[in-house]
């Protein structure tokens, strides 16, 4: 993930954000700010069935609820709560309430649920 500010001049500065807690990483997660921390949540990645194996010899999509907080970008991740049940595809913007996630998937079926992460404290909270 990077972090991208911008000047006066419209010059923009990029920087590395320190990368998730998790070897594999992750695909289609939700994200976006509350509190001014960068909340991540769910999303997929696929691991391979055998460790040291290369996923295209056999794998396992695996579905995550854990939500990460970033406070600050020279910061580190911590773990903040989980989603309701695994999720990932969905859509996600930020309001000035939290972050509103929107539809998605699990390892079973597509879902039209709606919910807002909002950080309360140092722990991400879900409201349906």
């Amino acid at each position: 993930m990077s972090a991208i500010s911008s000047s006066a001049e419209g010059v923009f500065d990029w920087s590395e954000l320190p990368v998730l807690p998790d070897p594999v990483g992750f695909a289609a997660p939700f994200a976006g700010m509350s509190e001014g921390a960068l909340l991540v949540a769910g999303g997929t990645n696929i691991r391979p069935d055998i460790p040291g194996e290369s996923v295209w010899k056999g794998s396992t999509k695996i579905w995550h609820d854990r939500i990460f907080k970033l406070s600050s970008p020279t910061g580190e991740w911590s773990l903040a709560g989980k989603l309701p049940q695994p999720r990932a595809y969905g859509v996600s913007v930020t309001i000035p309430e939290g972050v509103l996630c929107v539809g998605g998937s699990n390892q079973d079926e597509p879902t039209d649920e709606v919910f807002l992460m909002r950080l309360i404290g140092d722990d991400v909270v879900t409201e349906l």
